[in-house]
């Protein structure tokens, strides 16, 4: 029993120490060169500011204190393991039969076996960091998008808007229709005018709230380089996928490593403790049990519940894209029209509206799928 444990520990050592190159990758030590300031705020030909996914969640990163705050622990956690591990005494890697007592009774052993699971529940905190920053930067990005289109589609209104004020004042001066229709006309050309100003401050909201991510100054903006792009949902085999994940979840790990830790009291208090001591671990140890029970259940849930919404959305932006190509159609045959003097103009304005209502909609559903796509596979970054 002694060699097994020894040998255990000499294992464990080691994965200590691999895990702490993997952690250093996971910090940022090992990451590419993060873009600049001068690089992320270089002026582009057109004199504007550009930003990819990429330079914004390099950013992102370096602005997280978070992150930085899990590479700090990691480090802590590695020292704290560090001198357990001198404390517990030398092992030879040529006499596994060292000096070192590996017994469930040694307290030495138990303040190295804590030190050991909190180093890398440290690592993998670590590395699910990075996760949720990508993912809060990705959202923050995308964001701008969905707010661009809106003040588009409201820019878009208040040309219809004006278009229809303008032909209701030609017939109102001719008598062709009555003055309550050109005052509507006129009111609905200013609830427009009134939307885009809001659409506007809903843009600059979402650029700020960008700027805080990545550490920009409030009123920057930017021309962003990774506009959504459509890909088709790929199908899993759900229950596979979810077995997969379930063993990646830090959630799911923290609830085994609390059952761990509760088993390891039990074993503990098999040699101190009094009775009631003992009665008390075990209902911890039923306890955290249960906890990790409800957990998987809820894991699998919710990720059944996202696969189906994301095959839902695929489905939903088939059927969208055909819509589109119908709008496409029916504004090019409204061109047409308008070239041959057979529809004024507030008929072509309204066409050219629904076919980038529709474009722009098609545009913020690729969003969500690929949203849906990431946290489906990294469901811990939410």
């Amino acid at each position: 029993m002694m060699k097994e444990k020894t040998a255990v520990l000499l294992l464990v050592v080691s994965l200590s120490a691999a895990l702490a190159g993997e952690v250093k990758a996971a910090s940022g030590s090992n990451q590419q060169p993060q873009p600049s300031n001068a690089e992320v705020n270089a002026p582009a030909k057109q004199g504007e500011v550009q930003l990819t996914l990429e330079q914004a969640v390099a950013l992102a990163e370096a602005n997280n204190e978070l992150l930085r705050s899990s590479t700090r622990d990691v480090d802590r956690k590695g020292i704290t393991l560090q001198e357990a591990v001198e404390d517990l005494g030398y092992i030879s890697p040529y006499d596994v039969d060292g000096s070192v007592d590996a017994s469930e009774s040694n307290p030495l052993w138990k303040s190295y076996t804590s030190a050991n699971e909190a180093y890398l529940t440290a690592v993998r905190h670590a590395k699910f960091a990075k996760d949720k920053v990508y993912f809060s930067v990705m959202k923050s990005y995308q964001a701008v998008y969905v707010a661009e289109n809106n003040a588009e589609t409201a820019q878009q209104q208040l040309e219809l808007a004006r278009a229809k004020e303008r032909i209701a004042a030609a017939k109102s001066s001719r008598g062709l229709v009555a003055q309550k229709d050109y005052d509507d006309a006129a009111h609905s050309r200013m609830e427009a005018e009134e939307t885009v100003r809001q659409r506007s401050s809903e843009l600059q909201k979402a650029y700020d709230a960008l700027n805080t991510l990545i550490g920009k100054p409030k009123g920057t903006t930017y021309t962003l380089e990774d506009p959504p792009g459509y890909r088709e949902p790929v199908k899993l085999d759900i229950e596979a996928h979810i077995s997969k994940l379930v063993e990646d979840s830090p959630e799911i790990i923290d609830l085994k490593e609390a059952v761990k830790n509760s088993e390891w009291n039990i074993r503990y208090d098999n040699f101190q403790g009094s009775e009631s001591d003992k009665k008390l671990k075990r209902m911890d140890l039923e306890e955290a049990n249960e906890r990790l029970t409800k957990g998987k259940e809820d894991f699998a849930e919710s990720l059944r519940t996202a696969y189906s919404t994301l095959m839902d959305k695929g489905q939903e932006y088939i059927r969208l894209k055909e819509n589109y190509e119908i709008a496409q159609k029916a504004l090019e045959l409204s061109r047409k029209k308008w070239d041959r003097g057979m529809i004024v103009q507030s008929e072509l304005v309204e066409s050219r509206l629904n076919a980038d209502q529709l474009r722009r909609q098609l545009e913020e559903l690729a969003i969500e799928i690929s949203q849906l796509e990431y946290t489906l596979n990294k469901p811990w970054s939410v």
